[in-house]
């Protein structure tokens, strides 16, 4: 028989044991984790990404947000930096351009415009408002903007540019040409100032010199089919149609499935009285458009003229 003290101490030893046996364990390698609490995940959610409190914080969130496609998130963001300090001169620039990306460019306008007037010497300003102008079809305005910024950055290509091509749209091609020079001047090998100005030279009867400039950019862009093409137009508009489909070639190369290729090669080859290959052209564009009326007829003609 067992005392009652000896009953007393084996009482006490089964509660620990029972004790070491259902307790889990918070710690360790292989320690069961108790799912967090509410309240615990709201405060490890804060922790990570805790709510901005300056203009700044918000700015690098809503850049963050645009990165990751939340474009409103992005904006609200953004409104919410020049709510807090509308001298964070950065914010008007990112959403600006986030505004001219989504099109809305009255909005973009007015952003490029608050950054001008807080920070009038820099001429990126200046030259994002006159490229938004221009999208727009605001072409006076963009000269405006334009001759202001010349005053202040005159040996800046941009410019020049911007000028040149707000002449050409508003039909000053001659002005134009003269723009686009002056930005090659200072950017010689700028291919997208080269084309433009080819494409003026050509509207003007300049056709040599948009050969020269075509010959300069294919160096410039080997790969590049509006290069190509334009210079085997502007051979066909000079009755050089050999060279013509030779440049024509080149595109089909960069392209086999470009149609207007075929179609203006079928047409040099007719000049040339290739018939045979003329015809094998229009039935390349006929292959990738059977609705194309106009080489459905030049092959009419082809065939009459193989006596078909």
């Amino acid at each position: 028989m067992l005392n009652n003290k000896s009953s007393y101490f084996i009482r006490l030893l089964f509660v620990f044991a029972l004790q070491l046996i259902f307790v889990v364990p918070v710690s360790g390698k292989d320690a069961t984790v108790a799912p967090a609490s509410i309240s615990d995940k709201k405060s490890s959610t804060q922790e990570l990404s805790p709510e901005p409190k300056s203009a700044k914080e918000f700015v690098e969130r809503g850049y963050l947000k645009y990165t990751n496609g939340d474009n409103e998130g992005a904006l609200k963001d953004y409104r919410r930096a020049i709510s807090m300090d509308k001298s964070y001169v950065n914010v008007y620039i990112l959403r600006g351009k986030l505004y001219r990306e989504l099109e809305m460019y009255g909005k973009a306008i007015i952003d490029f415009g608050q950054y001008i007037v807080r920070v009038p010497n820099d001429p990126n300003g200046y030259f994002l408002r006159a490229d938004v102008l221009l999208k727009a079809g605001r072409y006076e305005e963009a000269l405006e903007i334009l001759f202001k910024v010349s005053g202040i950055a005159p040996r800046n290509h941009r410019v020049y540019y911007y000028r040149g091509i707000a002449h050409d749209m508003m039909g000053n091609t001659a002005k134009a040409i003269e723009d686009y020079t002056r930005t090659l001047i200072l950017m010689p090998d700028l291919d997208t100032i080269l084309f433009k100005r080819a494409e003026a030279y050509l509207k003007t009867g300049f056709t040599r010199r948009a050969i020269d400039d075509y010959s300069r950019l294919v160096t410039l862009a080997p790969r590049s089919k509006a290069a190509y093409m334009g210079r085997a137009n502007a051979y066909a508009s000079l009755d050089r149609y050999r060279m013509a489909i030779y440049d024509y070639n080149n595109v089909l190369k960069i392209d086999s499935d470009f149609i207007d290729a075929y179609l203006q090669r079928g047409i040099a080859h007719m000049e040339l009285q290739m018939y045979a290959d003329s015809l094998i052209d229009f039935d390349e564009v006929l292959i990738r458009d059977e609705s194309n009326y106009e080489a459905a007829r030049l092959k009419k003609k082809t065939q009459q003229y193989l006596g078909q």
